[in-house]
């Protein structure tokens, strides 16, 4: 998670088209190199998201992270719920439709962790009062999985207690491929298991859709 630390772009290429553009960029971080992102936007606002690249170590999470003002409060998505879920931690999610707020989206561990994880998502919307937001939708055989907190993951890495992770002044928005397991099925032994590690040279790519409501 910490590699969004060292983004450097590398290359852009903007190409124009008679229905849209395309931003193609080629970025590297501390974990990943030429990690290729590719956006198509469209006349009507929409745009389809391509993420792909290969760590050069294990990994935590591979995904996009986003900050919205916090007035984007009311998050509804399809996919496994209505707790949270982990790739290793899912047998008992069930694959619905389900609504509530960021806030309701959190565990509050004692001490401030990884939270709030939903899986297998096929869509997710994310709406203030007046019901204007967000919408991003599975593209493609992958389904996402999605995260939403009113602090950022700085902030979560930070803090040693839960009474120092503090809500602010912005909604955080994390759509993921994957994210590691997190083990400990076994008391005293916090050991990942196969398949739910993330190994250096996988290659990892997914598709979704970012539209305004």
């Amino acid at each position: 998670r910490r590699s969004s630390k060292s983004l450097k772009a590398s290359k852009i290429f903007v190409h124009l088209y008679s229905h849209g553009a395309s931003v193609e960029t080629t970025v590297s971080a501390q974990a990943m190199k030429n990690v290729k992102i590719t956006y198509h936007i469209y006349p009507d606002g929409k745009i389809d998201v391509k993420h792909q690249g290969a760590p050069i170590m294990d990994m935590v999470r591979f995904g996009t992270v986003l900050t919205m003002p916090r007035e984007f409060d009311s998050v509804k998505w399809y996919g496994k719920g209505p707790h949270e879920n982990y790739i290793d931690r899912r047998v008992g999610a069930r694959v619905g439709l389900f609504e509530m707020s960021v806030t309701d989206m959190e565990h509050h561990y004692m001490r401030p962790q990884e939270n709030g994880h939903r899986t297998d998502v096929r869509y997710m919307e994310i709406r203030n009062a007046e019901g204007e937001g967000l919408k991003f939708t599975q593209k493609g055989e992958l389904p996402f999985a999605i995260n939403c907190h009113h602090y950022s993951i700085d902030d979560l890495d930070k803090a040693t207690h839960i009474h120092k992770l503090t809500h602010k002044d912005m909604t955080t928005v994390c759509i993921d491929l994957i994210q590691r397991g997190i083990g400990g099925d076994t008391p005293g032994n916090a050991m990942l298991r196969e398949p739910y590690i993330m190994h250096a040279k996988t290659k990892y790519s997914y598709e979704y859709s970012i539209e305004v409501l």
